[in-house]
């Protein structure tokens, strides 16, 4: 059901390789994210809100240079900056995404920072690999 509603445009089997490689590169790049946070909140005390939106920046940068040289076969456009450029936006999108829901968790519901991060960051991953497959890496 989800391959014939979702997946009518591009083989299956490849978006798999492709999710499953963006999870590896996801877990590089959260262990540097989730090291900038903490980086930043514990020994530089800054706002954890301020330091999750640089760590997020940060790991963003990262994560896009991964994607196209490691997780997606077919690029779309073949312009490198307009490419990193919607990149980016579908990343900022993801940003806000991410920092709604950490603010929830933490300053609402008062969950520890570092569980809203993951909470967040799972929303935050699922929306912008759908969003970077579909629009940029077919």
């Amino acid at each position: 059901m989800f391959k014939k509603i979702f997946m009518s445009n591009f083989k299956f089997n490849m978006f798999l390789q492709e999710y499953y490689k963006y999870i590896i590169a996801g877990i590089f790049v959260t262990v540097v994210d989730f090291s900038v946070l903490i980086f930043l909140t514990e020994y530089c005390n800054f706002y954890h809100m301020y330091s999750a939106a640089m760590a997020f920046v940060m790991a963003s940068i990262l994560h896009y240079y991964l994607s196209v040289s490691f997780v997606f076969k077919n690029r779309i456009f073949h312009k490198k900056g307009f490419e990193f450029l919607i990149f980016f936006i579908i990343g900022l999108l993801g940003l806000i995404f991410f920092l709604v829901f950490f603010y929830l968790f933490t300053d609402v519901i008062g969950v520890y920072y570092i569980f809203s991060k993951i909470f967040a960051s799972g929303i935050s991953f699922t929306f912008n690999f759908l969003a970077r497959k579909i629009l940029l890496f077919r």
